[in-house]
């Protein structure tokens, strides 16, 4: 786990399924995780109304819902709304690391931060084997592969 790793940095898990928090919560006590909470919500509404400006260095977004009907993808994460969020959000150097193995949200989400000249994409993070999360574990054991976007304030956003 990430935050096992670096001890001196915080970690704020969000996730909208219950299951899957409690999931992470037996993850965190069990290796004694003083740096990491968990908070049980929508990740834009999180992101839009409860941070306070310029708060995230990083912020890791790993197989967001895809809502894969087209009549759903209103749902999903990334919107141009999202967009100015981080960038409220983010701290000056602040970054953001995507994965998805959905390969049209990977692309939505791709059009997104390539339209928005606030953002400039960075070298993709790719975790190492320890660090995976279940999901992309899972996938790259189906033979999918994951879709890795990472970009950053440019110096004049903020």
């Amino acid at each position: 786990m990430h935050a096992s790793r670096h001890p001196e940095r915080n970690f704020i898990g969000i996730e909208r399924k219950l299951k899957r928090v409690r999931k992470v919560e037996k993850k965190v006590n069990r290796l004694d995780l003083n740096n990491v909470r968990l908070v049980r919500i929508e990740a834009a509404y999180f992101v839009e109304h409860m941070l306070p400006d310029s708060c995230l260095d990083v912020l890791y977004i790993f197989y967001p819902d895809p809502w894969p009907k087209r009549r759903h993808n209103r749902r999903r994460l990334f919107s141009p709304q999202f967009m100015s969020s981080l960038i409220r959000v983010l701290t000056p150097d602040g970054i953001v690391h995507l994965a998805t193995d959905h390969t049209d949200y990977f692309e939505q989400m791709t059009r997104l931060v390539a339209a928005d000249d606030r953002f400039a994409e960075a070298e993709p993070y790719v975790p190492d084997d320890e660090e995976r999360t279940e999901f992309e574990t899972t996938f790259l054991k189906l033979g999918k592969k994951a879709n890795r976007l990472s970009f950053k304030l440019r110096e004049s956003s903020g």
